[in-house]
Parts: structure tokens; sequence; C-alpha cells
């Protein structure tokens, strides 16, 4: 099925909006609240976001996923639940969620999925380093491929346009639900962000259908992506209709976690989805291998993150006793540690 999802722009509340009562801005804050709350996700356009970045980063990621195992797996760091650096294939397993699924319509289940996901990932950590912290783990130093001398350059650059997103949708969100601006931003200072590209091989799981991530929901606060160089994420409104997500060139989706669902005590669902390897991009992964290229399908993610030693509890107008009650406080580094193992980067 078709899911309207509205291209918000941020220019607005860029230029005037964070100052004064701009009508304009004022309906896009609460277009954007309205639409998280609705969805679980958005798609915004963010005048900031550089022309040519995108496919910078795409290019970069496409490259180094192309390395052989062998030359990618110094960057591994299992000791860690592998929190930096590459995360190999089938290590990651989407937690089992069958009360989730019975309770949608057939034709809305998600794709049935028996072994671990078939993507490739790497975490790039980015963000202020907290001065003290009981989760030193979870915010370890960078990873940097050493074959290649503008990964800096590129990747900090991505993160630093991708994390200001995230930060004026969250701040627009607030104001969209009558909150000072800072509401949720507040927790993120010392967040363990996390730049976090997948890399799944079509030449290998390129077969229509092949799910290359289960049916999830992300663990973090907001999740940003912008367009990738394959189709394929599959997302799920609040109602439980399923849907492909398409993001207009230029373009933003961002999605709650399972953080923003905690703080505003369930009023935004963490929103769930899988990616899924589709029919429609079997010409383009057909011409690439006839050119000898091996197709990467790239996700340019960001997993924006509370801060590890934040108390995560409803707070503002959300914090109702029955919310307080659901949605008990945890530190937010507790939380990840949790779903990291139910997910199986972590073993207890």
């Amino acid at each position: 099925m078709s899911v309207d999802l509205p291209v918000i722009d941020l220019g607005d509340f860029l230029k005037r909006g964070r100052h004064n009562g701009d009508n304009d801005a004022a309906e896009a804050c609460s277009a954007i609240a309205g639409t998280l709350q609705k969805n679980g996700i958005a798609i915004v356009r963010d005048p900031r976001l550089p022309e040519n970045l995108p496919r910078r980063f795409v290019g970069l990621m496409e490259r180094y996923f192309a390395q052989t195992d062998a030359l990618k797996q110094p960057d591994a760091r299992p000791e860690i639940g592998y929190q930096v650096g590459w995360t190999p294939s089938f290590i990651e397993r989407a937690k089992a969620r069958p009360d989730a699924i019975a309770r949608l319509a057939a034709e809305h289940r998600p794709t049935p999925m028996h072994t671990a996901d078939p993507k490739e990932r790497f975490f790039a950590s980015i963000g202020k380093k907290p001065p003290t912290t009981r989760f030193g783990w979870l915010n370890a130093a960078p990873v940097v491929p050493a074959a290649f001398p503008e990964w800096y350059d590129v990747t900090g650059a991505w993160s630093t346009n991708l994390v200001s997103t995230v930060y004026t949708v969250l701040e627009m969100a607030a104001r969209g639900f009558g909150e000072r601006d800072d509401l949720f931003t507040s927790f993120l200072e010392y967040g363990p962000h996390l730049l976090a590209p997948t890399g799944s091989n079509l030449a290998k799981y390129g077969t229509p259908g092949t799910v290359l991530a289960g049916f999830h929901d992300d663990l973090n606060f907001l999740t940003a992506h912008t367009q990738s160089n394959y189709p394929g994420l599959r997302a799920w409104t609040r109602k439980g209709e399923s849907f492909f997500a398409k993001v207009p060139e230029g373009c933003i989706l961002v999605q709650a976690g399972q953080q923003l669902e905690y703080v505003t005590g369930g009023s935004v669902l963490c929103g769930l989805h899988e990616v899924l390897a589709l029919d429609v991009a079997q010409e383009k992964i057909r011409a690439e291998i006839a050119h000898g290229r091996v197709p990467w399908r790239i996700s340019s993610t960001l997993f924006a993150t509370a801060s590890s030693d934040e108390l995560l509890r409803p707070v503002g107008q959300f914090a109702t006793d029955e919310a307080l009650e659901h949605y008990p406080g945890i530190l937010a580094g507790d939380q990840v540690a949790r779903e990291l193992e139910a997910i199986e980067l972590v073993h207890a």
C-alpha cells in the first residue's frame, strides 16, 4: 500500500521560527509532531544539506564494503558488541516479535526471517564524549579504516549534517507538542551517536524478497536516512499498515526509536521496519554486474542516541501516571545494553 508522507521543510523554522511565532514554522512543527505520532516516521527537507555530499558518502561506503572480509576484519570490535567499526554479515539478528506480528493483518505482516541479517554495518562514533560515564564501552573511540585517507572528511561532514537535522526535527517536534524546544534534545548532549551505514551485497542477496534486515525497531532516540542507492525500506504505521518508504532526492527520512517512545510515554511509538531486496532493483543490479561491479545497497543511516547516563522517563505533558507506570525510569546505557543482547550483538 501507499502512505502519503508529506515532505516537511525545515527552512522557515531555521530562518525565523526559532525566535518567534512564525506561522509557517508553527505549521511545520505541528506537522512533524503529528506525523511522528501517527506514523513514527517523517520526511523532511533540510536546506543545509550539501547537494553532493550524499553521493560522496555512498561512494565511499561502496568502496569500503567491497573490500574482502579479511581487510575489514581489523575494524571489527566484537568485544564491545560491535558498537564501533565493522559488523560482518549474519551477526545481528532481529529479536522475535510474535505478539506484534499477530496483531497485523495478513497482508501487512513482515517477511519471514529465519537467519541473522545478511547485511554488514559500520559504526562510526560521533559527538562529544561524556566527561564521566558508567558505560565506557558504549562510548568507545572511533575506528578509522586505514585504507581511506578521506574517511574523516567525508564521514565527519556527513554526520555533522545529519545530527543537525535530527536536532532541528526534535526541537520542532517538541514545539509542535506545545513543549519547550529542548525537551527532547536535552537527552542527547553526550549521546553516543553513530553514523551507521549498512552494506548489502546484492550480487549475493539481491533475489527479490530476500530479507536484508529483519522486522525490527531501532533502540536509539531518532534515526535519520537519506535516499538509499537501492530501494527496499518497508515501514509500518501506528495502525499496523505497511508501506515502502520513498525518500525524494535531497530529503531525509527520520524514524522514531525506542528512546523517543520512552520519553513520550508511548505518544510516539518507535517505528517498525524491515529492508528487502526488490524486483524493481533487478535491472540496476544486472547492469552493475555486467560492468564488473558488485552492487552494494548502501543506507546512509545515523542513529542519534540519548546520553548513556541519562535517565529515560516520560517528560513534560507525557509524564502521566499511566505513562510513568508503563515506562519506568531506566538509564539509557542499561536500555541499550538490554537491546544489544536481544539482537545478539552482546552475549550475557
